[in-house]
């Protein structure tokens, strides 16, 4: 189970390795949607509230990690990813990152602080966690 920490006091990527380390060496890849959302949505209340756009963004990449999620379950059912199924994941990381910052900029042509920083931990977590 993965700890809830109400008041993020600590630095950010801190959390983040504190929440990955938590978890089970070979962890079900169904938390990999959930653990994203939770330490981003934990991002984008640090300031007390979760804005519109900030919302969006979390809704943005509930989406493209559940696309990502049910590609990486159909590589993995033979327990092998081909060199285009890899291809594909790879595609669908870069999507990922690429439409999220299209929809920080999408209703007030800006990208507020905790929509970047939400951005770069994204990237960070992808990077770190996601297979392909």
């Amino acid at each position: 189970m993965i700890p809830i920490i109400k008041n993020l006091q600590i630095d950010t990527l801190n959390y983040i390795i504190f929440l990955f380390k938590s978890m089970p060496d070979e962890f079900d890849e169904n938390k990999i949607l959930t653990s994203t959302l939770r330490v981003l949505g934990e991002v984008a209340k640090d300031d007390g509230y979760i804005s519109y756009d900030e919302l969006q963004l979390l809704k943005q990449v509930r989406f493209d990690v559940g696309l990502y999620e049910d590609t990486l379950k159909k590589a993995l059912d033979d327990s092998i990813i081909t060199k285009e199924e890899s291809i594909e994941l790879n595609n669908l990381k870069d999507q990922i990152i690429s439409n999220a910052s299209k929809v920080a900029l999408w209703l007030d042509g800006k990208v507020s602080e905790d929509e970047e920083k939400m951005i770069k931990i994204l990237t960070n977590l992808i990077e770190r966690y996601f297979k392909s």
